[in-house]
């Protein structure tokens, strides 16, 4: 079954509702300066409500370009389970950081596919976990811009990564049909004027799982 992750949730009915449906990851943004990001407030709140729920889905910290002491700090603070790397980590930060990761790569019309084979191989070497998501210019994720699906699929055909960029409740079912990705993960398609949607949340994940046709 393909993995599902709902990322930028800012309050915890969003995330215990995302909860009762099964999904399997949470995400919530550290990242400064960007829509999406929670206050440690909002985050204390879904972390609250979490630890409330049997099999509560893995919460996951994003982060970009941040000290490796602060995204310590935040992962203890809030007993997440992962740390996402959204901005331009290196392999020695991720090796360095030595706390459970999914990195972002961001794949661009024209990209090399040798490099980011050789990249996704050094990741999972060390244990990350690999999201795959839309190149755009000045945005770390969230644009909303459908991801190349030819290129995806040339990598989701040679490992496992979370497949992110432009995925929402209307297109989900096809994609994941024709792609068969290990996981999937999604922001700004289950929102309305910016903010999470529960109907779409909803529509989003039983596409996912096969309930909604």
């Amino acid at each position: 079954m393909t993995k599902i992750k709902i990322c930028g949730l800012k309050n915890k009915s969003d995330a215990i509702f995302a909860s009762s449906l099964g999904v399997d990851y949470l995400g919530m943004v550290f990242v400064e300066n960007v829509k999406r990001k929670v206050n440690f407030d909002q985050a204390q709140d879904i972390v609250d409500s979490l630890s409330k729920i049997k099999d509560s889905p893995k919460l996951v910290g994003l982060f970009a370009d941040q000290s490796i002491n602060y995204v310590k700090d935040i992962f203890n603070e809030f007993s997440l389970n992962y740390v996402q790397l959204c901005g331009d980590e290196n392999f020695k930060y991720m090796n360095d950081l030595k706390l459970p990761f999914i990195k972002q790569i961001k794949i661009s019309e024209n990209i090399k596919f040798t490099e980011i084979y050789e990249n996704i191989e050094k990741i999972q070497s060390i244990n990350g976990l690999v999201s795959i998501d839309t190149y755009i210019k000045g945005y770390y994720g969230g644009s909303g811009k459908l991801i190349n699906l030819s290129n995806a699929k040339k990598i989701i055909e040679k490992y496992n990564v979370l497949l992110a960029g432009g995925l929402n409740p209307v297109n989900i079912q096809s994609i994941t049909q024709e792609l068969n990705p290990w996981g999937v993960d999604v922001s700004s398609g289950v929102e309305t004027d910016g903010v999470k949607d529960k109907d779409k949340i909803e529509d989003f994940i039983l596409s996912v799982k096969g309930v909604k046709y």
